[in-house]
């Protein structure tokens, strides 16, 4: 359990991404569009590869869409409209890959396991909790 997780559904989110093999991300990074650096940009979670790839996945529940105290009495496009610019704020500020997910992919894990898959989320090579490192010969190092 993380504080740093907003509600039930990032939580499961978060369980499926360590049970499957990937590295854990970091919860609620700020970016700041260099742009317009009065705009900060928080995401849900984010790897920051070896090779410099900054990674995003944003967990979506359907109500950003239609439930008026999530949508500021904006109607879908204009939602659809401001995520969208916040996408482009977040590649401006340095995001590679922008990931997106919601509850019913989480819950049947291979959707979201493949689209981290397909994006390079790094993975942890070794889990010392359950192997044990070993030689050609299967003995342990």
């Amino acid at each position: 359990m993380n504080p740093l997780s907003e509600n039930g559904g990032e939580s499961l989110c978060r369980a499926v991404i360590i049970e499957a093999g990937f590295v854990v991300p970091d919860l609620q990074h700020a970016f700041t569009n260099p742009d317009a650096p009065w705009k900060e940009y928080r995401v849900d979670f984010v790897w920051h590869t070896p090779a410099g790839r900054i990674i995003v996945l944003e967990f979506d529940g359907t109500a950003k869409y239609v439930d008026p105290t999530m949508t500021n009495r904006r109607n879908i496009q204009q939602v659809v409209n401001a995520e969208q610019e916040r996408e482009a704020g977040l590649r401006k500020a340095g995001v590679s890959t922008i990931i997106r997910t919601n509850y019913d992919e989480t819950v049947q894990q291979t959707p979201l396991i493949r689209k981290l898959l397909e994006a390079g989320v790094p993975m942890v090579t070794m889990n010392p909790f359950f192997e044990r490192a070993t030689d050609a010969d299967g003995q342990a190092t």
